[in-house]
């Protein structure tokens, strides 16, 4: 019993759907340009979940690679961009460029792909290469680390009970991706193999809390706005 499509089909429309909202919805919001490709990309991943366990072709492990690859950068570039720390934010797609680039060129990234009851296993190139993995997960942690580090710091600066909301949302957002996987993880060694499929089905509660971070920022944005008016 294979329960990982159907869960994954739906946290991918889940996410799709908040997506299509943000973008109908929130034009006044900074965060929400950014949460629409973020919200994208999670639910590509757990599209390629889907499509991985429904057709076994482990193309799905190349497609869900990339898809969660460019997640920590966009969600630096999102905190930075709203704080209006804008210096050479390309340099923080460099290294999901470059491990995408090596997913789409080398023949071999993929050893092994299988769907079990909860979660994808898979096994790429990283997998058995360090040199390869080591420098990818410091790029995973180090940005996951600062954009939290930047909404901690912005969050005691704040003036107003909504930029503390905003700001707290995303913190919290977050936590509950990051947290309960790293429990899971210490708790069950074995799944660390299963690490990106563990992380991106928290990531839901994180897309749930991006999303309030959006809405509270188009709330704010539409306030400014109007006691601008003349």
């Amino acid at each position: 019993m294979c329960f990982t499509p159907s869960v994954s089909l739906l946290t991918a429309i889940v996410e799709w759907m908040l997506a299509l909202i943000m973008f109908a919805s929130f034009r006044k919001s900074k965060l929400a340009k950014f949460f629409v490709v973020l919200f994208i990309l999670l639910g590509l991943y757990q599209f390629s979940e889907f499509m991985l366990c429904t057709t076994g072709n482990l193309i799905w492990v190349k497609i869900g690679f990339i898809s969660y690859s460019f997640l920590p950068a966009i969600g630096l570039h999102s905190v930075l961009s709203y704080f209006k720390i804008k210096k050479n934010t390309l340099l923080l797609y460099a290294v999901p460029s470059i491990y995408s680039l090596l997913a789409i060129f080398q023949n071999d990234f993929v050893h092994f792909g299988q769907c079990m009851t909860f979660f994808v296993q898979a096994t790429t190139i990283l997998s058995l290469n360090p040199y390869l993995a080591i420098p990818y997960e410091m790029y995973y942690a180090v940005f996951i680390i600062l954009a939290f580090l930047i909404l901690a710091q912005a969050y005691k600066r704040a003036k107003t009970k909504i930029e503390k909301k905003i700001d707290i949302s995303e913190m919290i957002g977050i936590m509950l991706m990051t947290i309960p996987t790293f429990i899971l993880i210490i708790i069950f060694p074995s799944l660390g193999i299963m690490f990106p499929s563990v992380l991106c089905h928290f990531a839901l509660f994180l897309a749930i809390m991006f999303f309030a971070s959006a809405y509270l920022d188009e709330k704010r944005s539409l306030h400014e706005k109007y006691h601008r008016m003349p």
